[in-house]
């Protein structure tokens, strides 16, 4: 296995290390808003989001293992918590050790290009310590395609082609 991914990319021909994290920057629910929505109805920030004052979620960290690499693809992605737990998550979130919490039950909130839902993805968030943002584990019996590729790893040809458009963004 190696460390560090290395690829010629097909757009700019350039010699590539490593794969960039794909990252969202809010939850599926905020994206289905209007703008003057997401204004009145929800309060986003880099690590949380609140819509209508009864939904919750928070920022997590989805890594998808790549078949013959050590090397992983990075999704910054979004799972829901309930009031509770997100009042739990809010008040250790400057805490060192906020792993403590243990798992958090969620509902998996982004919507990743390859993927289709016919259905919501029950997870768990995994608090991390020193700051790091929670892992997302699904459940072992869902049988969702995105949930067998985080069991299975994905091929690093379509690592690569997640990956591309993020890359030549600009």
């Amino acid at each position: 296995m190696s460390a560090r991914v290395t690829f010629k990319c097909s757009t700019c021909e350039k010699i590539h290390q490593g794969l960039p994290a794909i990252a969202f920057d809010a939850p599926w629910p905020y994206y289905t808003l209007s703008p003057e929505e997401r204004a009145k109805r929800s309060v986003l920030t880099s690590d949380t989001c609140v819509i209508d004052e009864k939904e919750y979620f928070v920022r997590a960290v989805l890594e998808m293992p790549i078949v013959g690499q050590a090397e992983t693809l990075e999704w910054g992605v979004w799972g829901s918590l309930s009031e509770r737990n997100f009042a739990r998550y809010n008040t250790t979130f400057y805490d060192l050790d906020q792993s403590k919490l243990g798992p958090l039950f969620s509902w998996f909130a982004s919507r990743l290009p390859g993927y289709s839902f016919a259905e919501s993805l029950r997870c768990n968030l995994m608090p991390r310590d020193d700051r790091q943002r929670p892992f997302v584990e699904f459940h072992p019996d869902d049988t969702q395609p995105l949930v067998l590729d985080k069991k299975q790893g994905i091929s690093l040809e379509r690592a690569i082609e997640f990956v591309m458009p993020v890359l030549h963004k600009h």
